[in-house]
């Protein structure tokens, strides 16, 4: 479950998660540490299957934070990108209290597809996150590249302003650029893309705060502009419809019915949004829907 695409050099590339348990009265939710990655590599558009590999397999940077709380190896929510013209992939790792054996907490591991010694660990800015249940909850960022080649990575998504860092390859590190006054804060799914008439206006999707057990996911479609971090527009809530084909609608009634289908992915591949959905932790499902028709649905008073 859990796809994350994307499209680079007439290909197209499609991770998927799943949950390996060794113990499930110990580890009843999917955690970092019980999570395998594989990722599939299509020829574009014949979809013919030409190699599947395992993310990050026994990678020593992961290895070294996981045995100490004598856990497995894993990362969970796993997104590609494309940075400086190769495919990276962003995804949360587990780490731990130093003190407290199973008070977790969340770490970011940002790695390339080309050389898969090249990991990087990435700072979590716990002074400026909120915590529950002893762990950093934000772990969904989302990174798109600037014109410059600087890597942007967006944090939190406090409504109307997002909070991010910038990285570039010589320097993984970077400084929090963040807001205290909000009206909303929401999670982030999938994006950004960039507007191919704008050179600063991207389209980002976004989901609500789930809570617990009873998770219930609504999306957004928002377009914010990279110079200012700022949001112009945001759409109507919506999900994809479980009992029609996935097939994006508005309706506060299927939302209700279908509220365990959330979007984990989304491209642009000949004019069409390929968006990713993972199914109630289950299943991972791959749905296209023309570009005009997003537009029309969920922003219909933007013009692109």
């Amino acid at each position: 479950y859990n796809p994350s695409l994307i499209y680079f050099n007439k290909k197209l590339y499609i991770n998927f998660r799943e949950d390996i348990f060794e113990d499930p009265k110990l580890h009843p939710y999917s955690q970092p540490h019980s999570t395998k990655n594989t990722y599939f590599v299509f020829t574009y558009p014949e979809l013919q299957e030409s190699r599947s590999e395992i993310l990050l397999t026994n990678h020593p940077l992961l290895r070294n934070v996981t045995n100490r709380a004598n856990l497995g190896v894993g990362v969970e929510d796993v997104r590609f990108f494309i940075w400086q013209n190769e495919i990276w992939a962003i995804g949360c790792m587990l780490d731990t209290f130093p003190t407290q054996r199973w008070k977790l907490r969340y770490g970011m591991v940002l790695f390339s597809l080309k050389n898969s010694q090249n990991v990087k660990r990435l700072p979590m800015f716990p002074e400026k996150t909120k915590t529950t249940w002893g762990v950093f909850v934000e772990k969904n960022w989302l990174p798109f590249e600037l014109p410059d080649g600087t890597l942007r990575i967006i944090t939190h998504y406090f409504l109307p302003i997002f909070c991010y860092f910038d990285i570039s390859m010589n320097s993984f590190e970077g400084n929090l650029q963040y807001t205290n006054g909000t009206s909303e804060e929401l999670r982030g799914s999938a994006g950004p893309i960039k507007i191919l008439q704008s050179r600063n206006l991207h389209l980002i999707f976004l989901h609500n705060q789930t809570g617990g057990k009873n998770r219930k996911y609504v999306q957004y479609a928002c377009i914010f502009d990279s110079r200012t971090m700022r949001v112009t527009h945001k759409s109507l809530p919506f999900t994809f419809d479980c009992m029609d084909n996935f097939k994006i609608t508005t309706s506060k009634r299927t939302q209700e019915l279908c509220k365990r289908v959330y979007l984990s992915s989304a491209i642009v591949v000949d004019k069409h949004y390929q968006f990713g959905l993972g199914w109630m932790d289950h299943a991972g499902i791959i749905v296209s829907v023309p570009v005009e028709e997003v537009v029309k649905l969920l922003l219909p008073n933007l013009t692109l």
